[in-house]
C-alpha cells in the first residue's frame, strides 16, 4: 500500500511538472516564432513586416494609455497578442466563439487572440473598437478579484469600449412582454448559441449595466471601483440583487412605449413615413387616372348613342 501511494504521488508530481512546462510553452513565444515587441505588448504569429504588425502594436499602446489614464486602476503591464492565420485554427483554440468573431481575450494570462482572416476584412476603426472591448476584458480580469457574472463582464466591456452593440427593437419589447427574453440569471455563466440569440444577450448585458451605472455614484468608473474591492462582484450572483435589476432595466429600456419613442425619433422612422406618403400619393394618382379613363369611356358611349339617335331621326 505505501509503495502504491508513493507511486501515485510520483506520477501526480510528474503530471503537474509536465502540465507546468506545457503552460510555460504556450504562454511564451517560441524561439522560431516570429514576434515583435512594444513597451507593453508582444505580438506573435505575424511577420514583423506585415501591414497589421505595426498598426496593431500602435493601436494596443494607445488603448493601454487610455485605460491607464481613464480607469480606476492600471491595466496589465505585459500583454501577449497572438495572430492566427487560419480561421479553422482560431475556432479550434476558442471553439465557443461565433464564425464572425474577430478576437477574444484569454481568461488566464493577459492574451488577446486574433482571427487573422476576419481581421484582414475589417477597417482600422472596427479593429480598434474590438481592441478596446477585449482590452476591457483583460482590465476586468486583472483588477476585479472576485468572479462576476458573464452579463456583467460583457456589459462593462461594451460600456468601456463605448460600443452599445445592436439597439433594442420593438421585436425585443414584444418578446420581453411575452416573457421570452432570457433573464440575467440565465446569462451568468454563458450566452446562448446562434448569432441572433447572442446579439440579443449582448444587448441585454449592455442595457443592464446601463441601468446599474445610473444608480451607481461615479457612473461606470464608480461601478468598476466597487467591483475592484474584495468580493465586490460576488453579490451579483444573488437572486435578491440581479432580479430587481432585471425588472428595472426591462421597465426602463424595453418597454413598448420607450422603444416606440425611439423609433419615432429615428431617421429611419421618418424615412418610412415619407415613403408611405409617396406610395399613398402614387396610389391616389393611379386611382384618379383609372376613374377618368372610365368616365371618358362612359362619355364616349353616350356620344355614340346620341349620334346614332340623330342619324335615325334624319
Amino acid at each position: 500500500m505505501p509503495e502504491t501511494t508513493a507511486s501515485r504521488a510520483l506520477q501526480s508530481c510528474a503530471f503537474l511538472a509536465l502540465f507546468f512546462l506545457l503552460c510555460v510553452r504556450i504562454a511564451l513565444p517560441q524561439a522560431d516564432e516570429p514576434s515583435v515587441r512594444s513597451e507593453h505588448f508582444v505580438l506573435s504569429g505575424l511577420d514583423p513586416d506585415a501591414r497589421w504588425a505595426k498598426t496593431l502594436l500602435e493601436m494596443a499602446e494607445d488603448v493601454w494609455r487610455l485605460q491607464s489614464e481613464d480607469y480606476p486602476s492600471a491595466p496589465p503591464e505585459r500583454i501577449r497578442l497572438v495572430w492566427i492565420d487560419k480561421s479553422s485554427e482560431f475556432h479550434r483554440l476558442v471553439p465557443q466563439q461565433e464564425f464572425n468573431t474577430l478576437a477574444v481575450a484569454s481568461s488566464g494570462s493577459p492574451t488577446i487572440i486574433f482571427n487573422g482572416p476576419r481581421v484582414n476584412q475589417q477597417s482600422s476603426l472596427d479593429i480598434r473598437k474590438t481592441f478596446v472591448h477585449e482590452m476591457a476584458h483583460l482590465y476586468i480580469n486583472h483588477n476585479v478579484p472576485s468572479e462576476i457574472p458573464l452579463w456583467l463582464n460583457e456589459g462593462l466591456a461594451m460600456h468601456l469600449a463605448r460600443d452599445p452593440g445592436r439597439e433594442p427593437t420593438l421585436f425585443m419589447a414584444l418578446r420581453n412582454t411575452l416573457g421570452l427574453l432570457p433573464s440575467l440569471g440565465e446569462l451568468e455563466r454563458g450566452f446562448p448559441r446562434g448569432e441572433q440569440a447572442r446579439l440579443e444577450a449582448y444587448t441585454i448585458s449592455y442595457l443592464a449595466v446601463a441601468r446599474l451605472q445610473m444608480r451607481q455614484p461615479g457612473g461606470i468608473n464608480g461601478l468598476l471601483h466597487a467591483l475592484e474591492q474584495p468580493y465586490g462582484g460576488e453579490a451579483f450572483f444573488r437572486d435578491d440583487v440581479w432580479r430587481p435589476l432585471d425588472r428595472e432595466y426591462r421597465m426602463t429600456f424595453l418597454s413598448g412605449i420607450h422603444l416606440f419613442t425611439l423609433s419615432v425619433s429615428s431617421q429611419v422612422f421618418w424615412l418610412l413615413v415619407t415613403l408611405l406618403f409617396i406610395a399613398a400619393y402614387i396610389v391616389k394618382r393611379r386611382r384618379s387616372r383609372i376613374k377618368r379613363e372610365r368616365l371618358d369611356d362612359v362619355v364616349e358611349e353616350y356620344i355614340d348613342y346620341f349620334d346614332f339617335i340623330d342619324e335615325d331621326d334624319s
